[in-house]
């Protein structure tokens, strides 16, 4: 009589895909064994690789965001509370002083998309356009028009190494001033 509430099965019994798939890895031959470690071996060395160039690109990251290649500020006497443009090899930063507080704003060098300088006799206004930031112009008046200049060439630099994608950190920041003065000079009238 047959149980029709109760399934009973052969704890023996296998399916026929199961025992071809045995079969086929008991007869694994040492050379194919030795591929499959020598694939697991290079995955191992894949991830070791990437792990590492991820620590590298993390170092180049700080190291880039720590060094300020150039700085200046607005004017004291004609700017009681000066702003200051820092610049450096990934970032421009604005920080703009007031009585009791300041603010900082900070725009990738791969997201300016112009920038323009207006010189008068001994004082020049630099502004950048950005791409990415809500009022889009930062204009910083009452610079020393020679500074001002400088700091044009070094941003526009930045940028022709932002668009070629140039890794900047295999310079030392001498060599990348030198390097992005030697490629904005034009003879241009200022």
């Amino acid at each position: 009589m047959s149980d029709s509430k109760n399934v009973y099965t052969n704890p023996s019994f296998q399916f026929p895909q199961q025992k071809i798939r045995e079969k086929e890895f008991d007869s694994l031959t040492s050379e194919d064994q030795s591929s499959i470690d020598q694939a697991k071996q290079n995955s191992k060395d894949s991830q070791l690789r990437k792990l590492e160039n991820d620590r590298r690109t993390i170092q180049d990251m700080v190291d880039n965001s720590n060094t300020i290649l150039i700085s200046i500020s607005s004017v004291f006497p004609f700017d009681f509370f000066p702003t200051t443009i820092n610049v450096e090899a990934t970032r421009v930063s604005i920080i703009d002083r007031q009585l009791f507080a300041s603010q900082v704003h900070s725009i990738d060098i791969k997201d300016i998309s112009s920038v323009f300088i207006e010189t008068g006799i001994l004082f020049a206004a630099l502004t950048l356009i950005s791409t990415t930031y809500s009022q889009k112009r930062m204009i910083v008046t009452t610079l020393w028009k020679k500074d001002a200049i400088l700091v044009r060439r070094i941003i526009e630099g930045l940028r022709m190494f932002a668009e070629n994608d140039i890794n900047t950190t295999n310079f030392s920041k001498e060599e990348l001033l030198d390097k992005l003065k030697q490629l904005s000079e034009t003879k241009i009238v200022l």
